[in-house]
């Protein structure tokens, strides 16, 4: 398997690596069910990410049946991750300025619509970005499906989170501005998704205007694809899609939304200064090519 190249991939082989894995092997795309799908990408582990030919949209495929994570992940992998990125000292006590580092992105938009009231995060998971929000001075409240991310957010960090499937039904209390960091990728229904938080979550039109998701997904058009390659950290069994500016706004604009704001980074990757110059400077080209993608929808 690691001697072929993904755009040389047949639907037979494809077939065959999804039940080697056990895994779910898509005839058409999932956004937009058009039977003409490239491979284009071979990842780390055998993932391969295929672009409609209609669409123009990056998916996994073949795509693992539930992109839940297993009991026990966040003990066994997650929290031994964050304590060596710094996020948490050896006993667990947040260290707010590195994780805002991180998570400046979310948190910087969430300050530029200026909420009044607590921001509700979706998917807030273990609340990272609730931390980077609130050493950005953003009160918040975490929403998750995760139990035990909420039991570790509620219990150890003392946040404000609960139990909320954003696709079931409405908050009691709609909110002017949402969060959402890092989960579009991870869903199966990306448009079907974001609708449900427009019907559900936010607060509906008032003088003209309705509330405000601010969200992040990795960057398909980052300088790190290029650097690392197939070792690329992004590319995972976890995630299902893999958005660019472009088809983000277009799925964004498929659930209802406008987006009114793209958050970009002037920063070039480590090690790939002479590349972002080349693509800013010389071709012109206005595109984040560090980090995620950052945009406020409306």
């Amino acid at each position: 398997m690691t001697h072929w190249k993904p755009a040389e991939l047949k639907t037979s082989e494809l077939r065959a690596l999804a039940d080697m894995r056990g895994w779910q092997f898509l005839d058409c795309c999932p956004l937009c069910s058009d039977k003409s799908f490239n491979p284009f990408f071979l990842g780390r582990d055998r993932c391969v990410l295929c672009r409609c030919a209609d669409c123009g949209i990056v998916f996994l495929n073949p795509r693992p049946a539930s992109s839940r994570y297993e009991p026990g992940w966040l003990q066994k992998r997650y929290l031994p991750k964050s304590i060596e990125r710094g996020f948490f000292s050896p006993d667990l006590k947040p260290d707010l300025p590195r994780i805002y580092e991180k998570y400046r992105k979310i948190a910087d938009m969430a300050a530029m619509l200026k909420p009044k009231e607590p921001v509700v995060d979706i998917g807030c998971g273990i609340g990272l970005s609730m931390l980077a929000l609130k050493h950005k001075g953003i009160r918040s409240i975490g929403v998750e499906v995760d139990h035990e991310f909420l039991t570790f957010a509620r219990d150890t960090l003392g946040l404000q989170v609960r139990y909320h499937d954003v696709t079931a039904e409405p908050l009691e209390q709609r909110t002017d501005v949402a969060t959402m960091n890092s989960v579009l990728e991870h869903v199966e229904d990306p448009v079907g998704f974001l609708s449900a938080i427009r019907r559900n979550i936010l607060a509906k039109p008032r003088f003209g205007r309705s509330g405000a998701l601010a969200l992040t997904v990795p960057n398909l058009m980052s300088l790190e694809f290029l650097r690392d390659g197939r070792e690329w950290r992004v590319i995972t069994g976890d995630h299902l899609w893999y958005f660019t500016e472009d088809s983000l706004a277009m799925v964004a604009k498929r659930a209802g939304f406008e987006v009114e704001h793209i958050q970009r980074e002037s920063r070039a990757p480590q090690g790939l200064e002479i590349f972002h110059t080349y693509v800013h400077d010389i071709l012109g080209v206005d595109r984040n090519t560090r980090g995620g993608i950052g945009m406020i929808l409306r």
